[in-house]
This record gives structure tokens, C-alpha cells and sequence, in this order.
């Protein structure tokens, strides 16, 4: 795909100043200025009608993004969708599946089942997804609207969770939240392949709500509130901000949280396999933890037991390694040495939090949400 070989190549070459200029970058420019017109043009298609656009019969929420990877999608989704469940209403969310490798579809995954399956054949976000929302199914699908439509089938639902929606016009939405870096780095992207970009900005404008989104937690000082100014051209969408609170450290099996204090004495070896890796080291960084050695995957890498044997390798017998929760999901059945495997739980801290869901109750035309008493 077009889309994940851009990002990739995104990552490798304009991460590096010095490659910048390099005649690949060059002479792939006009395929990045013609990739964003043809997504201009194809937006502008769907918002006039000639590409029709297909409606559920109750609320879509969408949570998406401007560039491919890492910018917090996941952890916001599980988020919004668990408030939404203690606001007293009855969500699921549909998600694609990226990388998964069973060919069922619609694949509707469920709490009290998900211990059954393999997060390689379910996708790694949709199997974290339902492993940490009880009550809430799961849907994996390409196509979102069959996906829902067959949920709907089996059990109420009253509002969908679209992940990583933003660019997926076939199925109509009441809001879009569009999650940008905190330092609004898209403005000054460029679109696929030579950038990270799956559109222009231009279309911000047509998101109900910015959230400023630090997938690395505060820096030391930092208030977390930094304003993000829209290009002059845009029109202005309210702005959030958000970031991403460490929890705790926890084993595989879920014994936890261990405070970092407890691992700063402890030599470190930190790998993950996420699109932007630097959030995770960062993170560490400012909860006081030398990593004495790390290493990045690809995103949503699949591991085998080769990589089991270098990890493994890099441990030792001393040295203990911690990696994110997505990465956990799918390395917990190798028989890694008692207690020194660790992932990073983290949880989203919203910002004018009350605000925030004025702005998408008003979306889906319930000004004061609903009464968690109205479910029975």
C-alpha cells in the first residue's frame, strides 16, 4: 500500500536532515504534491455528493488523524469510547485491522472472548482494544458500514467508535476529532510519499475538534496547554489538548503497577514496535529510567520467535526490558525470564475535558448526553 510504504520511507529519510535533498526526495516531490490533490479532490467529491456516502442509524464518532502512525489514535479511542460507556451509553467501535492475518470479516471481537484468539490474527489495537473495554465489542472490518451493520444485528448498540476515521468518507459521521502533534509538526509536512501526510492540512477545517495530542506525557514545567495556531486560511475548529499520563509498569501476565522508582537502579533494555518510537524513549527519559540499550520494530510488527532470541539475547541475565502495552499484547506467550519483562501502561489526561464533550454531545444532538440510569 501507497500509504504505509510513504510512512515508512517518511520515517527513514525526512527523520534525517542530511538526507533532505537527496535526489529520491526530489524526484518524488511531484507524486507528493499530485497524492494530496487527488485526496483534495476526492474529499471535495464526497462533501458535494457525487461519491455517496453511507449513514447508520445512530451516532459515529470518528477519531482520526493527519499523518499514518503514532499519533496517539489508539489510546485516545480507548479513551472516548470507555468515557462514552460511563456516560451510559452503549458504544463499539469499528477499526480496519491493519496487518491482521485472518481473512474473517466482519471479525467481531468481545472482552470475555479475547483471551481465546491471537492478537496476530485480530490486529494488535483491536485485540488491546477489547482485552481493556469490558462490554464493548469490537469490530474489525475494512468495510466499517458492513462491520456495524452486522454488530447492530446482534446487540444494541447507540454510538460508534470509527478509529482512525478521518480519511474513511464512506461512512458518514456526526463528529471528527483529528488528533495533531503538540507542536502542530503537520502544518509543516508533506503528504505521501515523500512525508507523513495522508492530506493537506486544508482539511482540518473540516474537523469538529482539534485535540493537541503528547503521546510522550508533560515535559518537566509544562502546563500542557500550549496554543496551536490553524493557518489563517482555515476555518477554526475548537482546539483540545491532550497527552498520554504514565501509569505504572506492569508484568505480562498483568501484575502491577511497579513505580519507575523502583527501576531506575536496574540496567534497561526498551524496545517497542510503534510509528513513532522516539515518544516511547522520551517518555522513559522524563520518568527518571537510563535505558542502557533499545531497539525499534516496525509498526505493528509481528514477532517471531527470531525476535524472541534477540530480545532475549539483550537481556542477559541481569538486565530487565520494558515495552509498550500494544508490543505486550503480542509477545506474552514466549517464555520470557520471571518478572523482567515489563510494558508501560498508559492512560489519557484530557484538558477542558467538560468543554470537550460539550462540543461533541452538540454533534451528536444530545446537548447533556445520557443517564447512566437510562440503560436499566
Amino acid at each position: 500500500m501507497l500509504r504505509e510504504w510513504g510512512a515508512a520511507f517518511a520515517q527513514s529519510v525526512w527523520a534525517r536532515p542530511d538526507k533532505k535533498l537527496t535526489w529520491l526526495v526530489v524526484l518524488l516531490k511531484p507524486l507528493s504534491s499530485a497524492y494530496g490533490a487527488v485526496q483534495r479532490i476526492r474529499r471535495a467529491l464526497y462533501r458535494c455528493g457525487v461519491l455517496r456516502q453511507r449513514r447508520l442509524p445512530c451516532g459515529v464518532i470518528s477519531v482520526g488523524a493527519l499523518r499514518v502512525g503514532g499519533s496517539g489514535k489508539t489510546p485516545f479511542v480507548l479513551w472516548c469510547t470507555r468515557r462514552l460507556a460511563e456516560k451510559g451509553f452503549r458504544p463499539a467501535i469499528l477499526t480496519r485491522g491493519y496487518r491482521r492475518r485472518s481473512l474473517v470479516t466482519p471479525q467481531i471481537l468481545l472482552h470475555d472472548q479475547i483471551h481465546r484468539l491471537d492478537p496476530m490474527e485480530t490486529g494488535d489495537e483491536p485485540y488491546l482494544l477489547a482485552k481493556s473495554l469490558p462490554g464493548v465489542p469490537v469490530v474489525v472490518d475494512p468495510d466499517r458500514y458492513r462491520g456495524a451493520c452486522a454488530i447492530l444485528d446482534r446487540r444494541p448498540v447507540d454510538v460508534f467508535v470509527l478509529d482512525d476515521g478521518f480519511q474513511h468518507l464512506r461512512l458518514a459521521r456526526d463528529c471528527d476529532i483529528v488528533l495533531i502533534g503538540s507542536e502542530g509538526e503537520e502544518l509543516a509536512s508533506q503528504c505521501l510519499p515523500v512525508g507523513p501526510l495522508r492530506e493537506l492540512p486544508g482539511a482540518l477545517q473540516y474537523a469538529q475538534a482539534l485535540v493537541r495530542f503528547s503521546c510522550a506525557g508533560p515535559s518537566p514545567g509544562s502546563q500542557g496547554s500550549r496554543t496551536f495556531e490553524a493557518p489563517h486560511s482555515l476555518s477554526a475548529p475548537p482546539v483540545f489538548s491532550a497527552e498520554l499520563r504514565p501509569i505504572g509498569f506492569f508484568t505480562l501476565d498483568g501484575q502491577g503497577p511497579l513505580d519507575a522508582s523502583s527501576l531506575r537502579e536496574k540496567e534497561i533494555f526498551a524496545f517497542c514496535g510503534i510509528g513513532r518510537p522516539e515518544s516511547f524513549w522520551l517518555t522513559l527519559e522524563r520518568l527518571g529510567i537510563q535505558v542502557a540499550l533499545r531497539e525499534s520494530f516496525p509498526d505493528h510488527h509481528r514477532y517471531a520467535w527470531k525476535d524472541f532470541r534477540q530480545i532475549l539475547g539483550r537481556l542477559g541475565a541481569s538486565r530487565w526490558a520494558v515495552t509498550t502495552e500494544k508490543d505486550a499484547v503480542k509477545i506474552a506467550h514466549f517464555p520470557w525470564p520471571s518478572g523482567r519483562m515489563l510494558f508501560l501502561r498508559v492512560a489519557v489526561q484530557m484538558h477542558e475535558e467538560e468543554r470537550f464533550w460539550e462540543v461533541l454531545f452538540g454533534c451528536l444532538g444530545r446537548p447533556q448526553g445520557r443517564e447512566k440510569s437510562g440503560h436499566g
